[in-house]
Formats: structure tokens, sequence, C-alpha cells
């Protein structure tokens, strides 16, 4: 239990990047804007704690803080493992970084990418009008993760504090040709689906 270890270690790295991803991944935005602050102040130069600042600071709505978190852990640690470097494509992404987002996306080896790495640098492409690479990245995508559908990652976790770093996204899937609305069948497996405004027949 992530709270328990806090209680014996208050700044356990590992404990406070949990307990930000579960806020995160749950929407309670002021609990993780605290965490966060907790995290970072007890860990400032711990990279796990500082690529998990930089992903979910762009989610509370906070791109600024999400680069200078982003750019400190990668002075910190040019040569960090690839787990942190996911943190880094998808926190420049959704901040507009998109020269950023390609440069730490391509450090991945493909066969390390998440489907997280593998969209992001996809979308990346795409905003910066490299056509042909957003395209090869969009079939290695679908090939290695299948097809994509916003609407489902919004039913999985993937949620925003704010409209605006939701629209990178949005946007994304959009230049890249993927769907944004869930089938009803698809949503069929959601108790209370999350719907997105566009897919909401008025």
């Amino acid at each position: 239990d992530m709270r328990h270890a806090l209680a014996l270690d208050p700044a356990l790295p590992s404990a406070h990047g949990g307990m930000m991803l579960y806020f995160g991944m749950s929407a309670q935005w002021s609990q993780l804007s605290a965490e966060m602050e907790r995290a970072v102040h007890d860990n400032p130069t711990n990279i796990t704690v500082l690529s998990l600042a930089a992903s979910q600071s762009v989610y509370l709505g906070k791109p600024d803080d999400a680069v200078a978190f982003a750019e400190l852990a990668l002075r910190l640690d040019p040569n960090m493992p690839r787990a942190q470097l996911s943190d880094h494509v998808l926190a420049f992404a959704l901040a507009r970084k998109f020269e950023r987002a390609v440069e730490v996306g391509e450090q991945i080896p493909e066969s390390q990418r998440f489907v997280w790495d593998r969209f992001y640098l996809a979308e990346s492409y795409a905003f910066l009008g490299r056509d042909a690479e957003a395209r090869r990245a969009k079939e290695a995508l679908v090939a290695a993760d299948g097809e994509q559908v916003m609407e489902i990652w919004a039913n999985e976790g993937d949620y925003y504090a704010r409209t605006n770093e939701q629209d990178v996204t949005r946007e994304g899937f959009h230049k890249l040709g993927m769907r944004v609305c869930a089938t009803p069948e698809e949503l069929k497996k959601y108790t209370n689906p999350k719907r997105l405004s566009e897919c909401v027949k008025s």
C-alpha cells in the first residue's frame, strides 16, 4: 500500500510516483497537485519523480511545468531508462513542443515503445508537417497496438483537467486519420461510458 509506504518513509520516490499516477488516472486533480508538490520537494533530483511530474503536469493543465520538469530530468540523466523517456515524449507532445517530443521519442528503440510513445511520436510528426514519417509511425502504431480510438482512451483512464491538452490529442487523432468516436458496441463493456462532446448526437 503506497500510503503505508509513505507513512514509513515520507520521501519514498516510488510511493510518491505511484500516488501521482493514481490521482492522475482517477482525475483527482487537487490531490495530484498536492502530491506532486510534496514529491518534488522531497525528491528534487529523482529522475522517476521528475519524469512522472512532467507527464502528470500536462494532464493537470500545467504544460510549462511539464516542460520544465522534463528538461530538468533529461539534463540530470541523459541516459535515463526508456520508461522515463516515455513520460517526456507525452509531456512534450501535450505541451505542443513537438520537436522535442520527436527528439526524445526517436531515442526509444521501436521494439521498446509503448502505445503512447508510438501515438505521440506519430502525432508530433504530423503537427510538424513531416507527413511521410507520420504515416510510417501511424502504420507502426497500428501494426503493434491495433486501431486506436480516442473515446476508448477516455474510458481507460486518459483524463485531462482542462480541454487545452485534450485538444492536442484530439487534433492528433484527426491529423493521423484515426477515429475519435467509439461505436456503441465498443462502449458496451463500460458501465457508464464517458463520451466526448463531438461523439454525442444532439
